[in-house]
């Protein structure tokens, strides 16, 4: 078994967000209520009338929202997505190239997703920034290329992407499609071990205890291995936790 010495995780989440409409969003051309009843039917009507963000979230709706009540529809999503992102709407580009890297409603192709987090990446957008350098990283849709990767996790980075700052710091500890830099790499995990990845902190909590990028220090470690072991939503990290918490005795600090 690998030691934990050594071990660096690097985890790739792809997330559709489906968050509700609650009391207001901001269109294009300002703040427009929406909350339920009349309100959707609003939304619904600047949505067939060509605004760009009212489709976008006529396409959230379809893809399912208890907020809601509303029947999940993977056709109409799409089809409101497709609305939004053919007049640029990033937000819109993203999900459809989420729907094609899922299969929803359609059949998984990794070339199409690629090719709309392309687009949506390339108006800022920090998720898709993220996912299009996890598919240069992996070769999915797209030839492998370690740079690239480097260059759109860095894009996310920069915009406060925890998953992508916890990316692009593996890449400096591997090497890959930049020189390895240990002080790098730990600088990018603990900025995102502070926005709250949970990836992120196992790797700075190892980092303080293998002192690599950054001088050992076993207090330091075990503030981060605690906020690790203690999460409720990464069994995985957690587990390798417990697992570092007893082999280096981190309950003595």
């Amino acid at each position: 078994m690998k030691s934990l010495l050594t071990l660096l995780i690097l985890f790739l989440f792809y997330s559709i967000n489906t968050q509700a409409l609650t009391t207001t969003f901001i269109g294009n051309d300002g703040y427009m209520e929406v909350t339920d009843g009349s309100g959707v039917d609003i939304l619904k009507q600047r949505a067939e009338s060509g605004n760009a963000s009212s489709q976008y979230l006529v396409g959230l709706k379809n893809l399912g929202n208890k907020e809601y009540s509303h029947k999940q529809d993977y056709n109409r999503a799409r089809y409101w997505f497709e609305e939004s992102a053919n007049q640029g709407h990033a937000g819109s580009q993203y999900q459809l190239g989420l729907m094609h890297v899922k299969g929803l409603g359609l059949e998984k192709d990794y070339e199409l997703a690629t090719d709309w987090f392309r687009k949506s990446a390339n108006n800022g957008h920090r998720d898709a920034q993220n996912d299009l350098g996890a598919h240069y990283h992996f070769g999915r849709g797209v030839e492998k290329n370690y740079e690239q990767a480097v260059y759109w996790y860095k894009k996310a980075s920069e915009q406060g992407n925890s998953i992508a700052q916890n990316n692009l710091a593996s890449m400096y500890v591997n090497g890959m499609g930049v020189d390895q830099d240990l002080t790098q790499a730990f600088v990018w995990f603990e900025k995102a071990a502070n926005r709250g990845s949970i990836d992120a902190q196992y790797n700075v909590a190892m980092a303080y205890i293998t002192g690599r990028g950054v001088s050992k220090d076993l207090t330091e470690a075990t503030y981060w291995m605690k906020k690790v072991k203690n999460n409720m939503f990464n069994k995985n990290a957690k587990d390798y936790a417990e697992r570092a918490w007893n082999e280096h005795e981190l309950w003595r600090y």
